[in-house]
């Protein structure tokens, strides 16, 4: 993962003052070489195991395919279509899980490309944070929250009946899908301001330390309805830390370092206040149901993936002259936060 991430970041270095079209087509290579190394990964990938058992015993091609068949290890009938046409063509478990991830790459490009400023070094944002846990672990999540981040322009858009359609189609890829829905609402019918944001945030904060017995009980009573249970007990709250958790600080000061740039970034940012409002909606998952590691971490996720747009634009409150130079600086940073993942000294897990 280390070699990649210089080899990218390199790269990007490179191309910093290439036309956006031509950094597209390296971002659109990049993709793909990250797919074919998914598809290639060995099974002691978390989860991994569990989707090749899947698709090698318990998926059936389209000439064997019943109505009645049922997958293995997850119950979403979407993401077992696409393993029916997989299983078509191939029985290679690496060709499978290389088609998947090049789904998810796939979207993913056209999220990063849609959005990021400079889309060579957001990619390299996403490989540092989220490549390792879906798309060489959580694959379904993976594919769903990267097909949802590149349906976000229908929340901007005020797209109320095709986002709904959008995410009833994704949630037969993985059901988390439905988390989105509200972030239309509150996208497009609260106002968010700086003075809110740092309201909401204290106020999350206070939910999250003094108020986890009555959240507790919420989510474990309504637990089958919101298709988590498996979220919510054993090791998932043994293990929990709470506030402790360092993901928690990091997302609160990317969020309030965004938006006390909003005077310099929302002009030259098409999406800023759906970003920023993403960002702010995963924060906020992520703080509130802090007692529950798994159900906080693989809630909030979905839109912490707005990082690979948030991080590369902040580049944009300098003079053009220096972002070349400054855009090492976050290199360095993003290498940073690779370095503690390595080395199990933070919780950069989501």
């Amino acid at each position: 993962m280390l070699f990649i991430f210089i080899i990218f970041f390199a790269i990007s270095i490179f191309a910093f003052k290439f036309k956006t079209k031509d950094q597209k087509n390296i971002l659109a290579v990049e993709c793909f070489l990250l797919a074919i190394i998914a598809g290639w990964r060995e099974n002691f990938w978390p989860d991994t195991f569990v989707y090749v058992i899947s698709f090698r015993n318990f998926t059936n091609g389209i000439v064997d395919f019943s109505p009645l068949d049922k997958p293995y290890g997850y119950g979403e009938m979407g993401f077992y279509y696409l393993g029916v046409i997989v299983k078509t063509f191939t029985d290679n478990e690496q060709v499978y899980l290389a088609c998947i991830a090049g789904l998810s790459m796939f979207f993913l490009y056209k999220g990063i490309s849609k959005y990021s400023i400079y889309p060579l070094i957001g990619i390299c944002a996403y490989l540092v944070r989220f490549y390792a846990v879906r798309d060489l672990s959580q694959i379904r999540s993976g594919l769903a929250y990267s097909i949802i981040i590149s349906g976000l322009y229908l929340v901007h858009e005020k797209k109320l009946l095709r986002f709904v359609l959008f995410i009833w189609i994704v949630s037969w890829i993985h059901k988390s899908a439905w988390i989105a829905l509200p972030f239309y609402f509150f996208c497009n019918t609260v106002k968010i301001t700086n003075t809110r944001i740092k309201i909401w945030l204290v106020i999350a904060f206070v939910l999250g330390t003094f108020f986890q017995g009555p959240i507790s009980s919420f989510v474990t009573d309504n637990a089958d309805d919101l298709s988590v249970t498996t979220y919510t007990q054993g090791q998932y709250v043994e293990e929990a830390l709470g506030m402790a958790n360092p993901m928690i600080y990091f997302q609160c000061l990317l969020l309030l370092l965004y938006t006390s740039m909003e005077d310099k970034l929302a002009p030259v940012t098409t999406y800023y206040y759906t970003i920023r409002a993403g960002y702010l909606y995963s924060t906020l998952i992520l703080i509130t149901f802090c007692s529950f590691t798994a159900l906080s971490g693989r809630t909030s996720t979905m839109f912490a993936t707005l990082e690979f747009c948030i991080i590369p634009s902040l580049l944009n409150v300098f003079p053009k002259s220096q972002r070349m130079g400054l855009s090492f600086l976050v290199g360095l940073f993003l290498l940073a936060v690779l370095l503690l993942k390595i080395r199990g000294e933070a919780l950069f897990v989501i």
